[in-house]
């Protein structure tokens, strides 16, 4: 019966162990990048887009890349994101919606790019912004 008993709870604890697995689908650090804490640094990755990064992040640095076209809300589910470091990539166009959900940031780094036209409310949801 005590056998019985721990093989139960041995069961119970693996079931549970996977299916938190399978539950936190949580965005892991991406591929090419380097990841602590709450900062993301991509630097020098030949990312050609923006990528997936954990939500809690504060600081993604995405500099000397190739990223050219950042979609709409591209950063929208990055409420903690505080620093942006988009510096020395091919962006040419910044578009309404670029920044949406990004009220928090407070740096904002975007020169050495080449950036030709910026929509009129592209930055409008930066309303905290400071550099």
């Amino acid at each position: 019966e005590v056998m019985t008993m721990t093989l139960v709870l041995k069961l119970a604890l693996l079931v549970t162990i996977l299916i938190n697995s399978l539950v936190s689908s949580e965005i892991k650090c991406p591929n090419k990048c380097v990841c602590m804490d709450t900062v993301v640094r991509c630097m020098f990755a030949q990312l050609d887009k923006v990528p997936s990064v954990p939500l809690d992040t504060t600081v993604l640095d995405l500099r000397f890349n190739k990223i050219q076209h950042v979609g709409v809300n591209a950063f929208k589910r990055l409420k903690n994101l505080n620093t942006l470091l988009l510096n020395n990539n091919h962006v040419n166009h910044l578009k309404n919606g670029v920044f949406n959900g990004l009220t928090g940031l407070k740096y904002l780094y975007l020169y050495k790019n080449r950036i030709k036209e910026i929509d009129s409310d592209a930055l409008h949801p930066l309303e905290n912004l400071e550099q």
